[in-house]
């Protein structure tokens, strides 16, 4: 299943990362892994020891989430995760104020959880693609200025 949104993303100030950085296996690999399907979209490569990651905040009116990241959203009547708070720097580099881009996302059915915590599930993981809107300005972090000064400020 893959359905197409409306979103919008602004820089969270915490500084870039490098994801051979991250001390957690699990989570570096999910990124690693994420970062590279990202990038084979835009025609590049991604180096895991040198690429920088900018730390972002997704939000969609459309799936009815002011933070995808966090509380993931509902579609068709099932929650899913959306597990990405990182774009590889390389594809924001020239990305100014109210810029789009379409980028694809694989998002996880979140099933159902019994009180033995077994989890249940289903329903299939969908990818969704999203026509992304960066915009700091009317958003949290406004103070770190446009969105490609944002960038900059955690570089």
């Amino acid at each position: 299943m893959e359905k197409r949104i409306q979103a919008g993303a602004f820089v969270i100030p915490n500084g870039s990362a490098v994801a051979n950085n991250f001390i957690v296996p699990s989570f570096r690999e999910r990124i690693i892994k994420q970062m590279r399907s990202i990038c084979d979209q835009f025609g590049m490569d991604f180096d895991p020891d040198k690429d920088r990651l900018i730390q972002m905040w997704f939000h969609s009116d459309e799936l009815g989430s002011d933070n995808l990241e966090a509380r993931g959203f509902k579609y068709n009547g099932n929650h899913y995760y959306f597990r990405y708070a990182f774009l590889p720097y390389k594809i924001l580099k020239d990305i100014k104020e109210g810029d789009k881009l379409t980028i694809k996302f694989y998002s996880e059915y979140a099933g159902t959880y019994y009180a033995d915590n077994d989890l249940i599930t289903n329903e299939s993981d969908i990818w969704i693609t999203m026509d992304v809107k960066f915009e700091q300005l009317p958003y949290r972090y406004r103070n770190k200025g446009r969105f490609e000064e944002a960038v900059k400020y955690v570089l």
